[in-house]
């Protein structure tokens, strides 16, 4: 029972410690045994779904194999990396801001050689490394689409392949027609049509084409026999499932499902980890096409809550539902991610979250990390920190970030039931309530109310 109180008293002092809002989160632990809650001393989860992720945003994965003591102190169980393939015009430039997207327009179908993350064979050498710690890695996967070329006035040719592609793949790029769709434009959620068969800036990859599938599959296996335990896939949304009718294929039966028997026979039958990066609602779409393998990104419930916690609004911080997933089961959470630091695909009016300081990201954080079920991804922003290192800033390691990892770790993880709810009078005795009944809730002060 004192390694309970001391949980508890640890929690309830670092998830939430501020106290401009007025919200709650309670995790049900009556059916958990208060002395074995507490795992070991560092606290991580044997199932990427059941901890939380660290997106080591362009590390290096020899930057991850030297920090993954620390990663492992604060409670993360699971790495992610930036995308594994060639990146697009690679070259001695390391400033994040001009270089980082270039990994998300990919050259080739293998993991890169020459690249800011490093070669497979430190790849390898990390995954080996992280399973001495019981953390696992999971890699980005771009499969929608490839690079672009650039003109000489600097603007993107979204019908025209990057020139590197020829020497990565030559057969894709001499075969422009039968591998790329034709459709161009912008993309948007309006329909199916809109959302498949092209995305903007980049040459979009046939995802229906026996032979794009293969090279994709090719990859997938490729990162396996290094070691990796999971997949986030790029703009999955953009890359149809056979739900989607007449714009649907098999794209996923033959990559992603067949990996998935590919690790379970390397991996004494233990289940891969993947989820895919849907962005917005799918007007038309059957989700279930995704939700049926993976687990989806939900956007939009993430970013009410630090929009919430910005704003000082308790409604948005503390709503319940998932908007896409509609099931926590099924969910990536995040307080916020690559894209809402680095672009402007940030929702609930906030398109950019770099300004929003560290203390009210800790604080979305202990929101989303807490929820029942749901898998949680924290963001490393990076700071000062050059393409290849490690994260400048250090949040991602701070007390109170590696507590509510841990609270996530015993509590949220193991099946409990959740309450969360605005708090519009003093919860002392709310407080004592719960603690009686074997519930474990979190809240911050308001005014009038004290800890004891």
């Amino acid at each position: 029972m004192k390694r309970f109180k001391k949980l508890v008293s640890i929690v309830v002092a670092s998830a939430l410690i501020t106290s401009s809002m007025a919200f709650s989160i309670s995790a049900n632990a009556a059916n958990t045994d208060a002395d074995s809650a507490v795992s070991s001393e560092l606290n991580t989860q044997e199932k990427t779904e059941d901890g939380v992720i660290l997106h080591a945003f362009n590390w290096s994965y020899n930057s991850i194999k030297a920090n993954l003591p620390q990663i492992a102190a604060a409670g993360y169980s699971t790495v992610q990396t930036s995308p594994v393939t060639q990146p697009k015009n690679y070259g001695m430039s390391s400033d994040v801001a001009n270089q980082w997207w270039k990994l998300y327009q990919p050259v080739s179908f293998s993991i890169a050689q020459s690249s800011w993350l490093g070669t497979s064979a430190e790849l390898k050498d990390l995954c080996t490394e992280a399973d001495k710690y019981g953390i696992k890695i999971i890699v980005d996967i771009v499969a929608n689409h490839m690079a672009n070329n650039v003109s000489k006035s600097g603007s993107d040719l979204p019908d025209e392949l990057g020139p590197e592609v020829k020497e990565y793949e030559p057969e894709i790029y001499n075969n422009y027609s039968t591998y790329f769709h034709s459709e161009k434009g912008t993309a948007d959620d309006s329909m199916p049509k809109m959302v498949l068969g092209h995305v903007s800036a980049c040459p979009d990859l046939n995802t229906s084409n026996s032979t794009i599938q293969e090279k994709i599959l090719g990859l997938l296996k490729q990162c396996i026999d290094c070691g990796v335990d999971g997949f986030r896939f790029d703009a999955a949304k953009h890359i149809e499932t056979e739900k989607d009718g007449t714009y649907g294929s098999d794209f996923w039966k033959n990559t992603l499902d067949k990996a998935k028997e590919y690790y379970k026979s390397k991996n004494d039958g233990k289940e891969l980890f993947a989820y895919g990066e849907i962005l917005n609602t799918i007007s038309g779409r059957n989700v279930s096409g995704y939700t049926d393998r993976m687990r989806v990104t939900e956007n939009k419930s993430s970013d009410n809550v630090l929009a919430g916690v910005e704003k000082g609004n308790t409604t948005m911080a503390s709503a319940t539902n998932y908007q896409l997933s509609r099931d926590a089961s099924k969910a990536v959470l995040w307080a916020e991610s690559h894209d809402t630091y680095m672009g402007s695909s940030g929702s609930a009016g906030i398109s950019n979250t770099s300004n929003i300081d560290d203390a009210n990201i800790a604080k979305a954080w202990a929101i989303v990390a807490s929820r029942a079920k749901a898998t949680a991804l924290f963001f490393a922003r990076p700071g000062s920190a050059l393409m290849g290192e490690a994260a400048g800033d250090l949040t991602y390691k701070s007390t109170v970030v590696s507590e509510v990892n841990k609270f996530h770790n015993a509590f949220a993880s193991v099946g409990n039931r959740q309450y969360l709810y605005r708090k519009r009078r003093c919860a002392q005795r709310q407080y004592r309530r719960y603690r009686r009944s074997g519930c474990l809730q979190i809240f911050n002060h308001t005014e009038g109310c004290r800890f004891r």
